[in-house]
């Protein structure tokens, strides 16, 4: 069972890597003693890691994935930070203006095929 949950992680690294090295490591297993054999699994599980993560682009992806949320992050600290809504003034409050626009809503932020429309919040009592 150990055995058949090594060769499925030596098939899980790239082809390039796998047929250079996978009957090596899969040799150094079968000769390995039974205590050992954990030691091989975890080997096992970080070289396959390293190799998809560090070898090929896609550190690339998860680079830029991170980059973006820490983007989206800080934007939103910012504006809860330093967004100010101010205090209404007593007396009677105006009628609230009613956008006569028509058509498709249009981003002010971002021009990406992935917009959202911001628009400002008003409360009325």
């Amino acid at each position: 069972m150990v055995r058949w949950l090594y060769i499925q992680l030596i098939w899980l690294h790239p082809a390039p890597f796998r047929w250079r090295f996978g009957d090596d490591m899969l040799d150094d297993f079968d000769r390995a003693p039974d205590g050992a054999r954990p030691r091989y699994l975890a080997d096992a599980v970080a070289s396959l890691a390293r190799q998809w993560l560090l070898r090929s682009s896609a550190w690339k992806i998860a680079a830029a994935v991170a980059g973006g949320a820490l983007q989206i992050t800080l934007g939103s600290v910012g504006r809860l930070l330093f967004e100010h809504t101010p205090t209404p003034l007593p007396g009677p409050r105006p009628a609230p203006v009613r956008s006569t626009r028509t058509g498709p809503p249009v981003c002010s932020t971002w021009n990406t095929p992935l917009s959202i429309r911001v628009t400002p919040v008003t409360r009325m009592a």
